[in-house]
C-alpha cells in the first residue's frame, strides 16, 4: 500500500487514534490560523477558539501548552498556572513550561 495521500491519512487512523486526533488538531490549529491573520481577528478570538479545543481534548499536550501561553497575561495568570501544573502533569520532561510556571509563582510571591 501506499502511505502516501489520503492512504496514508486512513492507515494513520486506522493504526494509532491518537497520531488521528493530533492530526485533526493540527488541522483545526492551522485553519483557524489562516482565519485569524486574513480576518485579523483579536487575540481573544484565539483564546476562546484554544479554550473550545480545551473543552473537547482536555488532556491534548500541544493545546494545554498554547493554551496556557496564551492565558500567561494580566488577569489571568491563575488560568495559566493551573493549565502549566496540567501541562507539567502530561508531560513531565518539559523545562520551558517548568521555568513558565516558576515564573507565575516567582511573581505572586513579590507581591
Amino acid at each position: 500500500m501506499d502511505e502516501g495521500g489520503t492512504d496514508g491519512i486512513n492507515f494513520i487512523i486506522q493504526k494509532d487514534e491518537t497520531m488521528a486526533i493530533r492530526y485533526r488538531i493540527l488541522c483545526l490549529i492551522f485553519l483557524y490560523w489562516m482565519i485569524f491573520f486574513t480576518n485579523q481577528k483579536s487575540k481573544n478570538d484565539y483564546i476562546e477558539f484554544l479554550k473550545f479545543i480545551y473543552n473537547e481534548l482536555p488532556n491534548s499536550i500541544p493545546i494545554t501548552y498554547d493554551l496556557a501561553y496564551w492565558m500567561n497575561k494580566p488577569g489571568n495568570k491563575e488560568e495559566a498556572k493551573k493549565l502549566y501544573q496540567k501541562y507539567i502533569q502530561l508531560n513531565p520532561e518539559h523545562h520551558h513550561a517548568k521555568m513558565r510556571l516558576d515564573l507565575i509563582e516567582l511573581e505572586e510571591n513579590r507581591q
